[in-house]
């Protein structure tokens, strides 16, 4: 017989907005997870319109700064320096301390040719030396980072003399160049134009993505052809050449007979040939405000731009040409880590940490130049210059060396300095 029972199954309700489980009864769909799945998708999709924005082909004027971390500078208060005095001379044991550096360094090395010093510190005064293998060899050096200084100092003066603004775009010169009128003063004072060929270049191109590696104000790179285009503005504004107008506002200002201009090479390179002593007098006058006004030293200053980063600063180095030979096991204290203003540099040291978490705070230990270069890769055709003011001491100095890398032979002479000192305080 068949069962009066009647076999009824659950009704479902209708569906809305939900979904069944096995059991036919509804779930309320994940609202919060489709919304934060919405707003991720809006936020991915702005940060590529700004990355896209930001490439060659959509450079936008006052761009935000994208590199590695700009550093706190520093300020005139924070390193005093002290005025020169080329008549006060270092005493006989102190000078014997510091001609053997030189002599041992020529001696020893089968690379160095010569070494040229200059030191001097408040109440001992001044030791220099000319140590050299080869009669022929000179006294002179010749550097680019010296030239961006004093280029650097000629555009202070005229920003200050009203013929120009930080801010004032290269419209005003090159009209006809691509993106002219992004490129500011202060991006070229600051390496961070994005120039890879002076517009002084008769190979100047005129396409956007052959002109520049990065949109003007995004990102910093040392690049010559910066100040070569700041050198063209000098002289345009001047109508006189770079070489007459450093004679006038610099050379003659400091009364220095032996600090000159070379004729640029093609690239519209230029370099100071000078004397380490002459090259310090012209680093001290330049910190002393006597070439421009207190607040424009600062402003060369106030913005540090890293050039060497440890391997404990999170940020990655920016340029993997240097990056790749950075070895900080092999590297002196007096380049640990450096950066650059506008057209100085700012030796620091750092923790000895190796924790990429861990917060970065470098200190500055010296303010002035650098340069090496390394002809063919040959250590025996290898030139070197580092013009200093250490911030410790409060005394400055200047090596040259032809052959051999010279920060060592600086450091020693500090160290020799530092032993004669505890000596005489005890």
């Amino acid at each position: 017989m068949p069962s009066n029972k009647s076999h009824h199954k659950l009704a479902r309700p209708p569906f809305k907005n939900g979904k069944y489980d096995a059991k036919g009864i509804t779930k309320p769909a994940p609202f919060k997870k489709v919304i934060f799945l919405l707003l991720f998708v809006i936020a991915v999709l702005l940060r590529i319109h700004e990355t896209h924005s930001q490439t060659l082909q959509h450079c936008l004027y006052g761009a935000d700064y994208l590199g590695s971390k700009r550093l706190q500078g520093i300020s005139l208060r924070e390193f005093q320096a002290s005025k020169i005095d080329t008549n006060l001379s270092v005493g006989a044991e102190l000078s014997l301390k510091l001609d053997r550096v030189s002599e041992h360094q020529i001696t020893s090395s089968n690379n160095t040719a010569s070494i040229s010093a200059w030191f001097y510190a408040p109440q001992h005064g001044f030791w220099s030396t000319h140590t050299q293998k080869t009669p022929a060899s000179t006294q002179r050096l010749s550097s680019e980072t010296l030239a961006q200084l004093a280029i650097a100092t000629i555009i202070s003066q005229l920003i200050e003399e009203k013929q120009l603004l930080p801010h004032d775009s290269l419209e005003r010169w090159f009209p006809d160049t691509p993106y002219s009128d992004l490129v500011t003063i202060d991006h070229l004072l600051t390496h961070t134009s994005g120039l890879k060929v002076a517009l002084t270049s008769p190979e100047t191109p005129n396409d956007h993505k052959s002109l520049y590696e990065f949109c003007p104000g995004t990102n910093v790179r040392i690049n010559s052809a910066n100040y070569s285009t700041l050198a063209q503005i000098i002289e345009q504004l001047e109508q006189e050449t770079l070489s007459n107008v450093v004679k006038q506002r610099i050379a003659q200002t400091l009364e220095l007979s032996a600090f000159t201009v070379n004729n640029s090479d093609q690239s519209g390179v230029h370099k100071i040939i000078t004397t380490p002593k002459q090259a310090t007098l012209f680093l001290s006058a330049f910190l002393r405000s006597e070439l421009v006004s207190d607040s424009m030293v600062n402003d060369a200053l106030r913005h540090i731009y890293p050039l060497l980063i440890p391997p404990n600063l999170p940020e990655t180095f920016n340029n993997p040409d240097d990056s790749s030979q950075f070895n900080p096991q092999k590297r002196s204290a007096l380049e640990q880590f450096q950066g650059i203003g506008r057209g100085i540099m700012v030796g620091f040291t750092g923790s000895s940490s190796n924790q990429p978490n861990q917060n970065f705070n470098p200190k500055p230990i010296w303010v002035g130049l650098e340069e090496t270069h390394n002809n063919m890769g040959k250590k025996s055709n290898s030139k070197y210059m580092i013009v200093l003011f250490d911030l410790q001491r409060k005394l400055y100095l200047s090596v040259s060396m032809n052959g051999g890398h010279g920060t060592s032979v600086a450091e020693q002479l500090l160290k020799e300095f530092d032993a004669y000192t505890l000596l005489e305080q005890q």
